[in-house]
């Protein structure tokens, strides 16, 4: 009979533990999905005017923005005529108080790389941003087809 009722003791510390620990996973489930909400929000104008920075560019070569409707994220992506890559990943930090930049590049000639991170504490400051290395790319495809003329 005692190992009966240590069975049942044992049982019902797992199952309290088990219980527990349910708990506090979906709780912190929860808070994961307010977070995406809350990134959502806030990427919504960025991602609007993403969009329509995409329809105007449409036709640019080496250039592709994606900016999905109900995203977290964009993500603009450069191509130079020589092949390298240049590309732009757009988001909030952790807490939603920010915009992030992950900047990365790609030389493939001598197979360098180099990453940069960017904080814009407004919309207006990470537009710049954004449009300032678009401008850069266009004009620079542009200098190339030029002197190719």
């Amino acid at each position: 009979m005692p190992d009966e009722s240590i069975r049942r003791y044992l049982r019902s510390a797992l199952d309290a533990i088990v219980s527990r620990e349910q708990d506090q996973r979906l709780a912190a489930v929860g808070g994961t999905d307010a977070r995406i909400a809350a990134r959502i929000r806030a990427m919504h104008p960025m991602i609007e005017a993403l969009r329509a920075l995409s329809d105007e560019t449409g036709d640019v070569a080496g250039l592709t923005i994606r900016a999905p409707t109900q995203g977290q994220t964009a993500q603009v992506e450069m191509v130079e005529s020589a092949g390298s890559r240049h590309s732009l990943t757009i988001s909030t930090d952790a807490e939603n108080r920010r915009f992030e930049v992950e900047e990365n590049q790609y030389f493939p000639l001598s197979g360098d790389r180099a990453s940069y991170i960017h904080w814009f504490e407004s919309s207006e400051d990470l537009l710049r941003f954004v449009l300032e290395m678009i401008g850069t790319q266009i004009a620079s495809r542009q200098a190339v087809a030029g002197k190719r003329a």
